[in-house]
């Protein structure tokens, strides 16, 4: 299978999943759908545990780096829900990105010593640029109840770093690990982050956040698999690219929620939006053949 199949795996599966699961999110609740997404993860997992004994040795090891890129990744999920309740899936896109891109480079060039050519850094300014394109867009609201805008806008901005730093240590322990026991660590540990999250909540708002109806955990169960199937691609790209590389690629996400909250929740795309998706997709196309 050529490498660079591994890059478009999560670019289809995790906006496709996200999407898909803000779609529920807006009907029972953020944190319901987010601790749901981890547990049925884990269900679907459930026969892998005996080839992770044998990895038990490198667990001991790797520790501090798992807890860390599941801490960050359970925020990040979190986050992702929480906004799609109060904005439009792509706005709150339009704010993460370009923090996510410009705290990956500085993580790719601190911490991994990667160097980048005048191509990249040219199409990292049309990448933004794209999205200050996208910014003059029309997005309809219609169907959100719309409140603390500012606090959104801002969470989105810092959910670009957690997510960076999040991947930052998945690379670290992932390398020691076969990709797909990788991911379903990462998805699985996170999810108890996000079970603690809800019981911290459950007690101070004294209402019980864990309660579903069945046919929604049904649906995030058949949903399950896309997510873990993306985070496996993530895994293998990490070991074939750059860390920048993959990252910069992860922005190409952007168009593939535009068409997925354009066919599934309603959010319209206009020229403008079109326009700023060629751009960027162009610049990455420059940034990864070049």
């Amino acid at each position: 299978m050529p490498n660079v199949i591994y890059l478009i795996i999560p670019l289809i599966f995790y906006p496709l999943s996200a999407v898909l699961l803000s779609k529920y999110a807006r009907d029972i609740g953020a944190r319901k759908i987010a601790f749901y997404r981890q547990l049925t993860m884990f269900l679907w997992g459930i026969p892998f545990l005996p080839f992770i004994i044998s990895y038990k040795d490198i667990y001991i090891l790797e520790w501090k780096n798992i807890l860390l890129a599941s801490f960050f990744w359970a925020l990040y999920v979190i986050f992702v829900f929480f906004a799609s309740n109060l904005l439009p899936f792509m706005v709150a896109k339009i704010f993460f990105e370009p923090s996510r891109t410009i705290v990956a480079f500085i993580i790719a060039y601190f911490l991994f010593s990667e160097t980048f050519s005048f191509i990249d850094i040219i199409g990292i300014i049309f990448i933004f640029i794209g999205f200050f394109i996208f910014s003059f867009s029309k997005i309809d609201v219609s169907h959100l109840k719309l409140k603390n805008i500012s606090l959104w806008i801002f969470i989105s901005l810092f959910n670009g770093i957690v997510f960076s730093f999040s991947w930052y240590f998945f690379k670290l322990y992932g390398a020691k690990f076969p990709p797909l026991l990788a991911s379903y660590t990462l998805e699985t540990i996170n999810g108890v982050f996000i079970f603690l999250f809800l019981l911290f909540f459950s007690f101070f708002e004294k209402k019980n956040n864990f309660l579903i109806e069945k046919k929604y955990f049904l649906l995030i169960f058949l949903l399950a698999p896309l997510t873990l199937i993306a985070t496996y691609g993530f895994a293998e790209s990490y070991k074939k690219f750059p860390f920048y590389i993959v990252s910069v690629t992860f922005i190409a996400g952007f168009v593939v929620v535009g068409l997925f909250s354009y066919l599934f929740l309603k959010e319209k795309l206009d020229k403008i939006q079109i326009l700023a998706s060629f751009i960027i997709l162009s610049s990455l196309a420059g940034i990864i053949l070049f």
